[in-house]
């Protein structure tokens, strides 16, 4: 006569994860709207199979302006898993840039009018993540009085870099005075013995 039985044993433990990487803050890189982050991936010990690793980003990928968890997570074949992040911040430290920015005006006054309106064509931004916002101290088609007057433009991005550029516009004064209400010619009699004569 005989029996059996069964014995299973069953892995109920999780890889474990070595070495997960701290938080790290980077600055951008110039000319794009993030910067390349990189770090020594961690490993995944197992006790029982080799663990997979897998991961939602990869050291040197290109990782937006701002603050990115990366996570990490190692499975067995068993399904247990386990998991691990870390924060990356990107640090916006390149200014936008003003490109196309006007010359200096010099330009005519209206007759008879101390002043002109100027037309010029903006400048425009430049900024690898396009969040920049233009201001400028005056708008094309503004009255200029005559004289030089300093137009500055104003480029700042979402954090807080700024750059400007400036032109004169130089309003010329061409119109002569005018002299008005000139009295008619007048005839004057002299006095009796006299040479001169008051005149108003």
């Amino acid at each position: 006569n005989t029996c059996s039985f069964t014995v299973t044993v069953v892995d109920g433990i999780a890889p474990q994860i070595v070495n997960c990487p701290s938080d790290i803050v980077i600055n951008s890189t110039a000319n794009l709207c993030g910067g390349v982050a990189t770090w020594v991936a961690p490993t995944a010990t197992d006790n029982c199979s080799a663990a997979t690793l897998v991961s939602n980003y990869n050291s040197g990928d290109l990782l937006p302006i701002g603050t990115t968890t990366i996570n990490y997570t190692a499975m067995d074949a068993a399904n247990n898993s386990t998991s691990c992040s870390f924060n990356v911040t990107v640090l916006d430290i390149h200014a936008p840039s003003l490109l196309n920015c006007p010359s200096d005006i010099t330009i005519n006054s209206l007759h008879n009018i101390c002043a002109r309106n100027v037309m010029w064509n903006a400048p425009i931004a430049s900024d690898p993540c396009n969040n920049s916002t233009i201001s400028s101290s005056h708008q094309s088609g503004d009255l200029f009085e005559v004289g030089t007057t300093t137009v500055t433009y104003y480029v700042v991005d979402q954090s807080g870099n700024i750059d400007s550029c400036s032109f004169n516009v130089t309003v010329t004064d061409i119109s002569a005075p005018q002299v008005t209400a000139c009295p008619p010619n007048q005839v004057l009699e002299l006095s009796f013995n006299e040479c001169l004569v008051p005149a108003t």
